[in-house]
């Protein structure tokens, strides 16, 4: 589940089409428990890798709160 979701954030994050298949890893996972504003938060991130080709970002695929 964690690869699907994985490509589905990457492809909305790049506008490139990702496959889960396409992904490896987990090559990393980091878990961090701080405090801020005032409520303790337990984070976990997992790191990934996708080789792309080489691709110029399109002045249209950006969006307005970017």
């Amino acid at each position: 589940m964690v690869m699907t979701e994985s490509s589905t954030v990457l492809s909305e994050e790049t506008d490139l089409p990702v496959a889960s298949a396409g992904i490896v890893g987990l090559i990393w996972r980091r878990d961090k428990v701080f405090e801020f504003n005032g409520a303790l938060i337990d984070s976990e991130e997992f790191f990934f890798v996708h080789r792309t080709q080489r691709r110029e970002p399109s002045p249209a695929a950006v969006h307005a709160l970017s």
